[in-house]
């Protein structure tokens, strides 16, 4: 089998590879950007383990996101500037930067996500955008958060997430002041009427009214 076949024969804008700090040039970076192409780079992985348990190269992982499709030759020319090894296709640009920090195998070792760069303008949000699912499971951690701390005012949640580095949490509250709002203000008052005696509680099993 041919390499080109190996690495996967076609035309695609999305490549990734592993650059190893031991055969790699002092300015790959520069190489890369000289290219004027979004890319993304992945922290050093140099705590990854092979089937043996046995260390592996440190390495990083590259995504080269292209805004026109490329060839494997063409992008090749880049990867054997920096002595990488050949390029493989990116079949999932989420995917492939979450795998940059190991976010979906926590039987590997957990890279810090926040430390995943972006170059050449590439944009992680939008990249790396939550799902549905993703999004629900990060207001129910904002409500947590909300409750246990005691917050009052919308501006002090967003203060403390952000002093704190909880950039997910950050930007999930950014983009839902409305729903934020709403739920700071909900405890606020249950807060205030419990302090002058009047609050009420219902048992949510039944509808009744506690005394």
């Amino acid at each position: 089998m041919s390499e080109k076949k190996a690495s996967g024969s076609g035309r695609t804008r999305n490549w990734v590879c592993a650059v190893y700090p031991e055969s790699a040039p002092d300015n790959w970076r520069d190489i890369i950007n000289e290219q004027h192409i979004q890319w993304v780079e992945s922290p050093l992985h140099d705590k990854d383990i092979d089937g043996e348990g046995k260390p592996k190269k440190a390495h990083w992982h590259i995504l080269l996101l292209y805004r026109g499709v490329k060839t494997f030759e063409q992008v090749r020319e880049l990867t054997d500037c920096i002595n990488a090894p050949p390029p493989q296709k990116c079949h999932d640009t989420r995917g492939t930067i979450r795998y940059m920090a190991h976010q979906d195998d926590p039987k590997k070792y957990q890279y810090d996500k926040n430390a995943v760069v972006p170059h050449g303008g590439s944009d992680l949000m939008v990249l790396c955008a939550p799902s549905k699912g993703e999004i629900y499971e990060i207001k129910c951690q904002i409500e947590e958060y909300i409750c246990e701390r005691g917050i009052v005012e919308y501006g002090i949640l967003l203060d403390m997430l952000r002093e704190e580095g909880l950039r997910d949490m950050h930007k999930i509250a950014q983009s839902n002041t409305i729903y934020c709002n709403a739920y700071i203000s909900s405890k606020r008052n249950m807060l205030a009427k419990r302090e002058r005696g009047d609050f009420v509680k219902i048992d949510t099993k039944t509808g009744e009214l506690i005394e």
